[in-house]
Formats: C-alpha cells, structure tokens, sequence
C-alpha cells in the first residue's frame, strides 16, 4: 500500500519563510543582511573576537571574493575591523569592534525571541523532542547521522 503524503517538506518550507521574513524585518531595524549578522554573531563567539580571513571563508563556506565583500561591508559600518596577523603578517584578522559586539548581541537577542514563538506552544518534554527529530531528520539529509553543525553563537 501506498504511504500518503504527508505534506512534511512544505510546513518545514512554510516555517523556514516565516522564519526567514521575521529575521529580515528584525535586521532591517539593524541595517544588515542575513549573512552580515551570522558573521557578526560567529565574530562574538570567537576567543577575542577574531577570526582569520580564511577560518571564515571556510566556516561559511564561501569563496575568499564573497568573504572579503562580506567584511568591507561590515568594516565601512563600523562592526568589525582588519588586522595583519602579529605573527605572520601575511594573514589578515577579523576583528568584532564594540559597536559590532553590541549589535550581535542584539542580533542574538532577536533570534532568541524568534525561536521562543516558535516554540512558545509547546513544554520543555516536547520541544527537547522536536529538537531531537529536526537533528536527526537533518541528519538523513546530509548522511550523516549524529551531525550538529549548528553555528556556535547559537548552542545553548
């Protein structure tokens, strides 16, 4: 006998817009991207702040042109800040400023509230368990079970 759809891709899809559009709205009050805050955010969870130009084009897996558009971007803000590695001047620094700490903060804090109302129906036994089943539906996606490549700034 046939299994019946289910219709479990579109209310992930579903989710994921309305998700998508409340982040948006969120960042516009901040004058960032998507993209922006992430680096902002993996910036604030970095041990003092920085990161190599290269440990964040692998992070977010993208080319050293989008990496670098990304950070002057950000730089011309005010957010963040390059510098010559102390230790070998042929690597380039990252560095979250103030002002770009105070913003992810509040970036964090946005998506902070945005999770809670989507989960605000349900208790703590059943969103553990809900969390459970999207890392392992995540996971047969990917194939490869057990996978949480889940960006630092947001693990509890």
């Amino acid at each position: 006998m046939k299994e019946p759809a289910h219709g479990y891709g579109l209310y992930i899809k579903k989710i994921s817009d309305a998700m998508a559009k409340r982040a948006n709205r969120s960042l516009q009050a901040h004058n960032l991207t998507l993209s922006q805050s992430h680096m902002l955010m993996t910036l604030a969870a970095a041990e003092e702040k920085t990161h190599s130009l290269k440990e964040l084009e692998a992070r977010f897996h993208v080319a050293q042109s989008t990496m670098a558009g990304l950070v002057v971007r950000l730089e011309r803000k005010g957010l963040l800040e390059t510098l010559r590695d102390p230790e070998d001047h042929r690597i380039k620094r990252v560095q979250l400023t103030q002002a770009g700490l105070e913003t992810s903060m509040a970036c964090r804090e946005d998506i902070l509230q945005a999770e809670a109302t989507l989960v605000a129906g349900l208790n703590d036994e059943e969103k553990a368990l809900l969390m459970d089943m999207l890392r392992r539906v995540y996971a047969s996606l990917n194939n490869a079970e057990g996978k949480d490549d889940l960006p630092v700034c947001l693990k509890p």
